[in-house]
């Protein structure tokens, strides 16, 4: 049995040109992660008239919302999410300070005052 070189380079180059076809054809897309929902309103507006109804939740004081308040009005036009992410920022302190306080009780308890549903899987921690 004799090794014939040119049937073996032609063998070697059409099994490498197989596993480069086969290789990039397999290949599967990552996909892109949904980005975080963000607030279409400005977070002064929703600070001024929100807070006021956020902060007692922050140091465990019920504080019923009426559904006719300002901050109702603000929101109302928003989708949950992006309601629930409006509500959440208005609490963020600037970057350099953080407290790492979980605030998802009272952005939810605002949220159902001004008959809302909470986010599923939703957190808000500033």
């Amino acid at each position: 049995m004799g090794f014939n070189t040119p049937v073996s380079a032609i063998f070697l180059a059409v099994n490498l040109l197989f596993f480069a076809f086969v290789t990039s054809s397999s290949a599967q897309s990552v996909p892109t992660p949904s980005p975080s929902p963000t607030c279409s309103i400005n977070n002064l507006q929703v600070k001024g008239l929100c807070a006021k109804f956020l902060l007692p939740g922050l140091l465990n004081i019920t504080v019923t919302v009426p559904p006719t308040s300002p901050c109702c009005s603000l929101i109302s036009g928003l989708a949950n999410i992006e309601a629930a992410a409006c509500l959440c920022t208005s609490l963020k302190l600037p970057p350099p300070i953080t407290l790492n306080i979980n605030a998802t009780a009272p952005v939810n308890s605002v949220l159902r005052g001004c008959g809302k549903n909470s986010p599923p899987n939703f957190t808000c921690v500033v």
